[in-house]
């Protein structure tokens, strides 16, 4: 593990991948933590174009659907999120989890309660699916489901999670 000086922390802890096998571990990759559907399932939900997610503490993040890539586009601060490498931020699929956050919204040492159960937007192939999720305990994943209690099957590729608070909602913006 090392630290590149040139990122700010947290963000900047890194590990060998290569070094850290050499001390006999074995690469597990982790249980899925979604339901994906075929690429040849048509995706379900009402038609949507852009949305934000109404971050009390002055962190709104807003996404537009892009039909060239399949993805929705990333900005924060009225600006494009980018990587590093200054590449966009889009990611295939958005969920918006209302979660409780014990200590409160924006205090330092504040956190997620993510066992138990909410409501959901999943933002996936241009649609909004709303819903429920659940989580039992930490050691198994999450679960989303419709409105008729069906598992809700994402879009293959990157997946991003908001965890907004219950007082917080996605507002969709613009729709076909």
């Amino acid at each position: 593990m090392f630290r590149d000086l040139s990122r700010p922390p947290p963000h900047n802890l890194l590990a060998n991948a290569a070094l850290l096998m050499k001390f006999n571990g074995a690469p597990k990759p982790p249980p899925a933590l979604f339901t994906y559907r075929s690429h040849t399932t048509p995706a379900i939900g009402e038609r949507v174009n852009a949305f934000y997610v109404d971050f009390a503490s002055g962190f709104e993040t807003s996404y537009t659907w892009d039909g060239q890539s399949f993805s929705w586009d990333r900005s924060i601060f009225g600006a494009p999120d980018v990587t590093a490498t200054g590449q966009r931020v889009s990611p295939k699929n958005v969920i918006v989890m209302n979660v409780l956050y014990r200590g409160g919204v924006g205090v330092e040492g504040s956190y997620a309660q993510l066992t138990g159960s909410g409501s959901v937007e999943i933002f996936s192939a241009g649609r909004v699916v709303r819903g429920t999720w659940s989580r039992t305990n930490l050691a198994k994943p999450t679960v989303y489901k419709d409105g008729a209690g069906n598992v809700i099957a994402l879009t293959p590729g990157q997946t991003w999670v908001e965890l907004a608070d219950t007082s917080e909602r996605a507002v969709i913006t613009a729709q076909p």
